[in-house]
């Protein structure tokens, strides 16, 4: 019959092994749930191939062969880099936790990414009410420059199919009106990619960047039969979640087969295939 003492030594014994089998897995899985979020980092050099594209576009003083900037047209594409990272990076930081989706759920999500930024944008909007106010001193019209200045103060201006409205003041604010609501259908997005059956194997999932990309242009197909074209295709907001889909779509295509050899060949094609939303309306 065994002594006190051994039943004690193996009872120490058999919880240090659970213990430190417990701390291998868990160990495991936060190695695996990190590997994304460290790899994604090299992202950051595409984020400086968009911004460029999108800053030397608007450079006008800088003249290009159509007499317009010298990069007019690749300000468009890089916006839509940036949108289809925006969901890229989205779903590989989410996909393991569940993301709330109810109504004060997504709008304190909304908050919280309008914090990080709005002061910047209220700096920038104080810094072109000058020229509001020379507007309004030249004979504008007061309440053209009220409404002008709500919807930027609010960031509401890419609602409105009205030029002289969502470019309006500090102009490529759109941006960050559209990115709200991007930011407020991102859980449901994240979590229709990572619940589809449609998915599950990257050429399923290459496929899926196919379908968005025709369906984005069947968009425009039907947007520019519409007086507000321009509007309907660049800055309105729902216009833009295909791109987020096919960010979504290619951060599942990652998360699931990063480790795999034919990964990287595949996911160059799906990757192209949901970068390629080169707009020029």
């Amino acid at each position: 019959m065994p002594s006190q003492r051994t039943r004690c030594y193996s009872s120490l014994r058999v919880n240090t092994t659970t213990v430190r089998s417990t701390s291998g897995i868990s160990q495991s899985s936060s190695e695996r749930l990190a590997l994304p979020r460290k790899r994604i980092q090299t992202l950051q050099a595409l984020r400086g191939i968009a911004f460029l594209m999108v800053f030397t576009s608007h450079c006008s003083f800088i003249k290009g062969v159509s007499g317009g900037a010298l990069l007019d047209y690749a300000g468009a594409a890089g916006v839509s880099i940036f949108l289809v990272l925006t969901g890229f990076l989205w779903y590989v930081n989410g996909y393991d936790r569940s993301l709330p989706t109810g109504t004060k759920d997504a709008f304190g999500r909304v908050l919280a990414k309008a914090s990080r930024f709005y002061p910047l944008h209220l700096a920038t909007l104080l810094a072109a009410l000058p020229f509001l106010a020379l507007f309004v001193i030249k004979g504008g019209s007061v309440l053209t420059a009220f409404v002008e200045l709500a919807f930027n103060v609010t960031l509401l201006q890419s609602w409105v199919p009205v030029k002289e409205i969502y470019f309006s003041l500090n102009g490529v604010s759109w941006y960050l009106s559209t990115y709200l609501f991007l930011a407020l259908v991102a859980p449901y997005v994240v979590t229709a990619v990572g619940r589809s059956r449609w998915l599950e194997t990257p050429l399923s999932a290459v496929m899926a960047c196919v379908v968005l990309f025709a369906a984005e242009c069947m968009w425009c197909l039907v947007a520019f039969a519409a007086p507000a074209s321009h509007w309907l295709v660049y800055v309105f907001p729902p216009a833009r979640v295909f791109e987020l889909i096919a960010g979504a779509v290619v951060g599942r295509l990652y998360v699931e087969h990063r480790n795999e050899p034919v990964f990287y060949k595949i996911s160059l094609g799906g990757g192209g295939c949901s970068l390629l939303w080169l707009r020029s309306c």
